[in-house]
Formats: structure tokens, C-alpha cells, sequence
């Protein structure tokens, strides 16, 4: 049978193969789709199968994949949450959200953490986790980060009324951000140049080694 077969791969490609006296360990992330239900045409096919392959490596590598109709659902549902966002993006359709950093034994509002939301086109509210992941996925993290900056310099004298003016102010980045050089000095200068750069850090979330249900971070004060 036709899952037979891609598993017979499968298992050959996890076999050890050696070069220049170095064993060598790799697997690969299958993605199957089957003429003509999944499509008529190769670019159709060609399509489907790697959707399927990318639907796969959620699971872990070394997996096969066979194109469904749910597959086909969230490549246009994630298409169409893409054009929503950079249409956000584009008319600035993005708030933050300010939480107050306490210290427990005394009380005190240390500081604040910048938490970014978007209004949709029917002016809900949408939480990051809906669409930070997509964002970061299609490059458009780094719009949003300086449309964040932007925003909470504006906001300052509230959040100065609100938490007081030695309140540290936190912006996240994305690990893939912390990166990328150009960004980070880029994101750096417009810090600086806002005049109150001694209140900023920046809480970089590193999510290429931790799973979905934990995170780890570190902290980058901005002298």
C-alpha cells in the first residue's frame, strides 16, 4: 500500500549512512498527497504535499503526513489571518496593553510590561496568540516592535501618572529579533533617541529551545 511505501522511505532515510569515515544520523518529514483527489495538476500537488509536510513537523521530525481537508481548511484560514494582519499592521491597528510588575512583599509597582494586542477591522480585541506566531513566521514582527516603541512613547505620561515615572518600561522580542544585528541596533537607536532609554528593557523570549507549555527568558537592560 501507498503508506507502506512512505513508510519503507521513511525508515531507509533514518538509517545511519557514513561519509568520509563519519556516521551520519538524519530523518526527514514527509508529506504525501494522492492524485487526483488532492489535486490534478503539479503545482496543485507539489502544494498540498509540502503543506502536509509542514502539518507533520509540528509533531516532531521524522513524521509523514497525508494531505486532508483539514490541512487545505488551515493553509486558507492561516492565508487569510496573513491579509488581515499586514492590513493591521498597514493602518497601525495595534494597541498595547501595560501590566504592572509588583514586587509581593511590599507592594510597590516596580515596573510595567508592554503586552501588544490587535484591534481587528471589527474592533475586537485579539490576543497575541492568535497571531504573534504568524507575524514572526512571515517577518512582520519587526513593524510591529517599532509600532509598539512608538506607541508607548506616546502613552508615557500615562504610564508615568499610572506607575510612576522611575517604572522600567519591557518590550518582548522575539528570539528570532534578538537575532538579527541590524534589527536589534536599529531597535536600539530609536530607544536612545527617545529620551528615556535608561527605562527600557528588553525581555527576549526564546522559543527555539523550550516547548509550547514553557518559556525561558532573559533580560537586557538598556544602559
Amino acid at each position: 500500500s501507498l503508506q507502506h511505501a512512505v513508510d519503507a522511505v521513511a525508515e531507509r532515510l533514518r538509517q545511519p549512512f557514513y561519509v568520509e569515515g563519519n556516521e551520519i544520523f538524519s530523518s526527514a518529514s514527509i508529506g504525501v498527497c494522492r492524485y487526483p483527489q488532492d489535486g490534478t495538476s503539479y503545482d496543485a500537488l507539489r502544494a498540498n504535499a509540502d503543506r502536509a509536510m509542514y502539518r507533520g513537523k509540528t509533531a516532531g521530525t521524522g513524521s509523514v503526513q497525508f494531505f486532508d481537508s483539514t490541512i487545505e481548511h488551515a493553509a486558507i484560514e492561516k492565508s487569510r489571518l496573513e491579509q488581515r494582519l499586514r492590513l493591521a499592521i498597514r493602518d497601525r491597528r495595534v494597541s498595547c496593553a501595560y501590566q504592572p510588575k509588583v514586587d509581593i512583599q511590599s507592594g510597590r509597582i516596580y515596573g510595567v510590561e508592554v503586552l501588544l494586542r490587535w484591534m481587528d477591522e471589527d474592533g475586537v480585541i485579539q490576543p497575541p496568540g492568535d497571531f504573534i506566531a504568524l507575524a514572526i513566521e512571515l517577518g512582520l514582527m519587526d513593524d510591529l516592535t517599532y509600532i509598539v516603541l512608538e506607541k508607548t512613547i506616546q502613552s508615557m505620561d500615562r504610564i508615568n501618572e499610572a506607575f510612576g515615572e522611575a517604572a522600567s518600561i519591557s518590550l518582548n522580542v522575539a528570539a528570532k529579533q534578538a537575532g538579527d544585528i541590524r534589527f536589534m541596533q536599529a531597535l536600539l537607536d530609536r530607544i536612545a533617541s527617545t529620551g528615556f532609554a535608561q527605562r527600557f528593557i528588553l525581555e527576549i523570549t526564546e522559543e527555539a529551545f523550550v516547548s509550547k507549555s514553557t518559556f525561558q527568558e532573559s533580560v537586557l537592560p538598556l544602559i
